[in-house]
């Protein structure tokens, strides 16, 4: 096995989706409408005021969500196609206070991490009361990530959906 630099495997992994933006919707979004909708059939929608969508692409998956949104995410390209607020960011440097959302959403983007412990615990500091994180059964990495989400988010439910492990952590 080669190994490259996470530096360019960032720029790889945004020059990628900076490619396939005007696409996106297209490409990933009935999969991932559909798994949102799954999540948002789990969480008591009333409690939601204000949510982050971390590495959320376009945003179209969310949209169905209640509460006032913030995108998180690196590709310019895919936040220029969000509705709503969208900002330039990476999970593990999230640009905000602690506990400054109900709820934080992070959809099948964690194996694009290049630091997912870290990127799981900001998710934590930044919420109020819950965070939802998917990861893609076919990542490369899927083990090693399953284990470290199951650490960090302690007691979680766990949803076994088509593509993805589905984890919902609550405060």
């Amino acid at each position: 096995m080669v190994n490259i630099p996470w530096t360019t495997v960032e720029t790889s992994t945004n020059n990628y989706y900076n490619s396939i933006a005007d696409g996106y919707n297209e490409l990933h979004g009935q999969e991932q409408r559909r798994k949102a909708k799954l999540v948002l059939s789990k969480l008591e929608q009333s409690d939601i005021d204000g949510f982050l969508d971390v590495g959320g692409g376009t945003g179209y998956a969310t949209e169905i969500f209640p509460g006032k949104r913030v995108l998180l995410e690196p590709s310019e390209k895919l936040r220029a196609k969000a509705k709503g607020a969208a900002i330039e960011g990476v999970a593990e440097r999230l640009p905000f206070p602690d506990k400054s959302f109900s709820l934080v959403v992070c959809l099948t983007a964690i194996h694009h991490f290049k630091d997912p412990k870290k990127a799981l615990s900001e998710m934590k500091r930044v919420c109020q009361r819950q965070v939802v994180v998917s990861l893609l059964k076919k990542a490369q990495n899927y083990r090693k990530l399953d284990s470290v989400i199951r650490k960090i988010l302690k007691n979680c439910e766990i949803l076994d959906d088509l593509h993805d492990m589905i984890y919902i952590w609550n405060r």
